[in-house]
């Protein structure tokens, strides 16, 4: 690889006097005042998180599993499995000291995001063009799709913290100022800083277990350095870190499998609904890296930019922009900023595992949200190297764009202010179902009423078990796919559970809007049921007028 041109104090190639342009002037600009623009995005983030702030737990479920994990953990000592187990791990001291407190989980989600934008500074401080850093973390700022894991239990505000801190970490490490080279590799000096790697590896896999195609990052960035031996040294860091925790799980819990086993068994199958249509083929494979590139950068990406309707179709023209954009961008900083080129081999090895392994029924923007403030300063800083030795005008459209995007994000903060204002003041009065719609309100108070009205001794299926624990304030039994058609099967597998008690609610499939679609698992599971032995379903109770919440009960 060419050696880059040398660098300023700041890790930037100097201009000339004589051919300072808009670029170089900004840059001057956002130097100088370069604390005061990390501030200025803390404040801003501060703020605006406060003014989305969302009291209750979301309607997908998720977040509310993350908590109910972590009380599992602290009573019964069960590890949490699924989805990432450290963030119950990072909420059970918390448990076990104040209960179920859902502000102050929220809280430290708020904490988590503040904290995550200081090592994202500290991170590209000096490493990229200053502009394009004071933009992203400005824009970041005021986005409220990011902001709104600031209020949330979802695992996401600590996976920006941990990216963050990952960045910071490998770039003082083992990315030396343009312009020098790294010092030749020696275990012994080396060891501490690759402990370090392995240690973070590892607790960005268990946090999100996308985490853990980070190494992939890392292994495609020493390639490229023709560095083996630091590419070596890393796997071996992350597997003795692996190794150690699955030993240490073995022990505690007894199972020896870092996490994710049924998530993971979920991912390979063709239908995760529908356990028995088999495991995906090659041609899945590949229909899903075509269809998650349109939903996510076809669509999400521009979503959270704010010009796309949520509701909205996927674009094959925006997927094709985004990917030229991308990949134009590699190709003009590749030789110029080794930094920006680990922040590309990081977003392809993450991006590639999440289109190749996520399927079409779990599409949801936050998967692509997390990478978003990574993915802005690539582009940022690619349209700075791009643009330089241009005519002005092509740095004129190079800020344009930055102000475009602005524009699109600060609208829909200003309107999600607007309208979560009421919702948050009914919330802090003490209605706690303000901002539901009414399927989940009656099933809310459903969940409610069972809890009250049945026995601790009797165990009460339902659709969304997390969100009922929360508001009943005991356990439910998931009711999630339908295993068979067959009444009997379906009778046994209850009987299995001990499952007497079912709570049937009409969710909207689409959440912002009541159409005929809901999501129908209880329905189906009941219905087949009914259809053989109508006098085994027998309903106890009904919530509401409209898209009502049912308890029955089901006679064995």
């Amino acid at each position: 690889m060419a050696k880059p041109s040398t660098p300023n104090k700041r890790g930037n190639a100097p201009a000339a006097p004589a051919s300072r342009d808009l670029l170089d002037m900004l840059d001057d600009f956002f130097l100088r005042r370069e604390k005061f623009f990390l501030w200025l995005s803390i404040v801003l983030a501060l703020l605006f998180s406060l003014l989305l702030f969302d009291v209750k737990p979301s309607v997908g479920g998720d977040d509310s599993a993350y908590v109910q994990r972590a009380y599992d953990l602290v009573h019964d000592f069960t590890y949490p499995t699924f989805q990432g187990p450290l963030y119950p791990m990072f909420l059970a001291p918390f448990v076990a000291l104040f209960g179920i407190r859902l502000v102050l989980f929220k809280t430290l989600s708020l904490l988590l995001m503040l904290v995550h934008t200081w090592f994202f500074f500290r991170a590209f401080r000096g490493r990229v063009p200053a502009h394009a850093l004071a933009f992203s973390l400005l824009l970041t700022s005021i986005n409220s799709y990011l902001l709104y894991f600031a209020s949330q239990t979802y695992s996401e505000a600590l996976f920006f913290f941990l990216q963050s801190v990952f960045f910071f970490y490998f770039f003082k490490h083992f990315i030396p100022p343009q312009g020098q080279e790294l010092p030749a590799f020696a275990l012994r000096q080396d060891a501490k800083a690759f402990a370090g790697l392995g240690g973070l590896l590892l607790l960005m896999g268990l946090s999100r277990s996308i985490g853990y195609a980070a190494l992939g990052g890392i292994a495609l960035y020493f390639a490229l350095m023709a560095d083996w031996r630091r590419l070596g040294a890393s796997v071996a860091s992350f597997g003795l870190f692996a190794g150690a925790f699955a030993l240490l799980k073995r022990l505690l819990w007894g199972g020896g499998e870092l996490q994710f086993e049924s998530q993971a068994n979920t991912l390979f199958l063709k239908e995760p609904y529908y356990p028995d249509r088999g495991y995906e083929d090659f041609a899945g494979y590949l229909g899903r890296i075509v269809e998650n590139s349109l939903q996510y950068f076809g669509k999400f990406f521009y979503v959270i930019s704010g010009y796309v309707d949520p509701m909205g179709t996927t674009s094959v023209g925006l997927t094709l922009l985004t990917y030229v954009m991308l990949l134009g961008g590699l190709v003009v900083i590749f030789r110029r900023n080794r930094h920006l080129l680990f922040v590309a081999a990081y977003l392809l090895a993450m991006l590639g595992v999440s289109f190749l392994m996520l399927q079409k029924i779990f599409t949801q923007g936050r998967f692509l949200y997390v990478f978003f403030p990574l993915m802005v300063l690539f582009l940022f800083s690619s349209f700075h190297y791009a643009s330089k030795g241009l005519s002005k005008w092509a740095q004129v459209l190079t800020v344009a764009f930055v102000a475009w995007l602005f524009a699109g994000t600060f609208k829909v903060l200003s309107t999600e202010v607007r309208e979560n204002r009421p919702v948050l003041q009914a919330n802090l009065a003490g209605n706690l179902l303000a901002g539901y719609s009414p399927d989940w309100q009656n099933y809310i108070l459903m969940s409610q009423y069972a809890a009250q009205n049945l026995p601790d001794s009797v165990r009460i299926g339902c659709r969304k078990p997390s969100i009922s624990f929360l508001y009943g304030n005991r356990p439910f039994s998931g009711i999630f796919t339908v295993p068979s058609e067959d009444a009997d099967t379906l009778l046994m597998e209850l009987r299995e559970r001990e499952i007497r008690y079912i709570i049937m609610g009409n969710l909207r499939k689409y959440e912002t809007h009541k159409t005929e679609f809901t999501i129908n698992t209880i329905h189906r599971y009941l219905g087949n049921i009914a259809q053989k032995y109508p006098e085994k379903v027998r309903q106890l109770h009904v919530i509401g007028t409209d898209e009502e919440a049912y308890l029955f009960e089901v006679i064995q």
